[in-house]
């Protein structure tokens, strides 16, 4: 049977893989004690932790690296030759779709986070030049690329590998794929004279932490963006080869799960090889069944696409930040057993969800109707 469209499976995987991304956002208080999981894994914090970690850290842990994989494929699908006025299409396209929107949500972010400056501006109460100051005092233009410091990692290389992001700290994946589009060139003529092999490489590199230490260029992301290259240079069906193997990536994955679990609950702050080789086999197995099951629900029309969540999906990406933190400490207020911590947990991000699709469906109408009388 031939496939109904990989591009519609994957345009229809995108809202799922934002909410993952709300979900690890989610993961609230307490603080996890890995000490206290280890030493007594049957105890009530510790089942809450690792349900925690179950739902926040180890099985969403595929859906950025799903994302990078998605935008690389779709970057060179359908280009059997390499075209500079085709690229130079692409790179405008992705100024409009990427960098603009990158720019104006981290400054919506910040000025969301100075309420008290820009109420006293707005008020008369203080002087244009208190943006400025509260702007250095954020950071300075290191808002908009790397304010934000995730961790850091030993290299082999070089020197330590720090991970960062912009202020609105989920707009990393944007900042590292607009880096990656600009190698796409030097992407193709790799892989079309090389064929896998550029991504072995990548591949050894990302698990031995081997890489320059560049804000906005790291191996994780590289790797699944040129794995989705790859496949789209080498003219290889994603999908397809998704649902040929989806039962095998199901398996493998619920199997890596129980030792990823343990793993991030047990030892926090741990990114040596046995971690980034457990993350990236179970990233690699959970994305092969993730597209295989949804291809075969659109094949038995189980599936069907959804232009409404599509479209919103990086408006929840990007704004569910600006809501977590409230939705959070509304929800935690319902009570403080473990059943209702459970369920507090598994409110938040899907209040925060909804909410997010409510603002969206207002501002899509209110564009509609703008357009109306322009």
């Amino acid at each position: 049977m031939e496939s109904k469209g990989s591009i519609a499976v994957l345009d229809w995987l995108r809202f799922p893989l934002a909410v993952a991304v709300v979900f690890i956002h989610s993961y609230g208080n307490p603080p996890l004690c890995a000490s206290c999981v280890a030493s007594d894994p049957c105890a009530q914090d510790s089942i809450f932790a690792l349900f925690r970690v179950l739902f926040s850290r180890a099985l969403p842990s595929f859906a950025v690296p799903l994302f990078f994989l998605i935008s690389g494929y779709l970057f060179f699908y359908q280009m059997d030759d390499w075209s500079w006025k085709v690229y130079g299409n692409k790179l405008r396209r992705r100024v409009h779709r990427l960098l603009l929107p990158y720019i104006l949500w981290i400054a919506l972010y910040a000025l969301h986070l100075s309420p008290t400056t820009v109420g006293g501006v707005l008020a008369g109460a203080k002087p244009l030049s208190a943006l400025w100051l509260r702007f250095h005092a954020m950071g300075g233009w290191h808002i908009f690329w790397d304010s934000h410091l995730f961790g850091h990692t030993s290299s082999l290389l070089l020197s330590d590998v720090y991970s960062t992001g912009p202020l609105l700290a989920p707009l990393w994946f944007v900042r590292d794929l607009m880096v990656l589009v600009l190698f796409a060139p030097l992407f193709y003529q790799l892989v079309k004279r090389f064929r896998w092999l550029p991504l072995a490489v990548v591949a050894v590199c990302h698990l031995a932490n081997v890489w320059i230490p560049v804000s906005g260029f790291s191996a994780s992301s590289t790797l699944w963006f040129l794995l989705g290259a790859t496949f789209g240079i080498c003219g290889k069906d994603i999908v397809s080869v998704g649902l040929r193997w989806r039962k095998w990536g199901g398996v493998v994955a619920f199997v890596l799960l129980v030792p990823l679990v343990w793993l991030q609950a047990t030892k926090v702050g741990c990114s040596d090889f046995p971690k980034r080789l457990l993350i990236t086999a179970y990233g690699l197995a959970a994305i092969t069944a993730v597209v295989g099951f949804v291809e075969q629900g659109f094949r038995k029309d189980r599936l069907h696409p959804r232009p409404f969540l599509s479209k919103s999906s990086f408006f929840v990406y990007a704004s569910h930040i600006f809501l977590l933190t409230s939705v959070m400490r509304q929800i935690s207020h319902i009570g403080a057993t473990f059943p209702l911590q459970i369920l507090a947990y598994l409110l938040t991000p899907l209040a925060t969800v909804v909410a997010c699709l409510a603002l969206y469906f207002i501002l899509d109408r209110l564009q509609m109707l703008l357009r109306t009388f322009v």
